[in-house]
């Protein structure tokens, strides 16, 4: 029995596979990763090397705590008097630390221990892979696999040029510079597009 393959015209003649739906958290758009990171810092390192937007979310939390650390030290040197091995420790501590999270991330969180992985880490990447995907600045890293539309998208650019052009399909990679929005577009009404898809016997059908 043959197969049909269904697409969704949306507006614009954007075009979603149909019966996926729409992923509500990052652990679905991100779930070659999603169970992968929480044993060990070295696990969510290897798993940031895979999800850019997840390695920017682990470099917001050292951001985060260096930026307690600073403010620690502010405190201190203020009630300089008292706080001298404070403030020491914090000097020392905050020149482990460089500004820039992109270089300094990795480093600071393989040298976590256990316990500061589980209590600092964990607990906020969890709640980032819990909550929505963000496709305005996260969708040019996402998975051909992570929604309707970019199912779609990756069916049609694995179909024959030809076929596309029968059908009436084009690949659209960005609307301007610039641009997130990347989809396969039907540029014909259709009923002509089902009609022309009977005519080659194509399983494909646009609703």
């Amino acid at each position: 029995m043959t197969e049909w393959v269904e697409f969704i015209v949306g507006d614009g003649g954007t075009l979603s596979m149909s019966g996926i739906p729409e992923p509500q958290t990052r652990s679905e758009v991100y779930e070659h990763i999603a169970d992968d990171w929480q044993t060990s810092a070295q696990d969510l390192f290897d798993a940031m090397d895979q999800c850019e937007p997840l390695a920017w979310a682990v470099q917001s939390i050292y951001e985060e705590v260096r930026g307690q650390v600073e403010s620690s030290l502010k405190l201190a040197v203020a009630n300089r008097a008292f706080n001298q091995p404070r403030i020491n420790a914090l000097a020392r501590r905050l020149s482990r630390m460089p500004d820039d999270p992109s270089e300094a991330t990795g480093e600071w969180l393989l040298a976590l221990s256990d316990e500061e992985f589980d209590e600092i880490i964990v607990p906020e990447i969890q709640e980032w892979f819990d909550a929505p995907p963000d496709p305005i600045h996260e969708s040019d890293h996402w998975p051909e696999t992570a929604t309707p539309q970019s199912i779609a998208m990756a069916y049609w650019q694995k179909a024959e040029a030809s076929l596309r052009e029968a059908l009436g399909v084009v690949i659209v990679e960005g609307e301007h510079p610039g641009s997130t929005y990347f989809a396969a577009e039907l540029t014909q009404p259709i009923a002509t597009a089902n009609q022309r898809a009977l005519d080659l016997k194509l399983p494909i059908r646009f609703v």
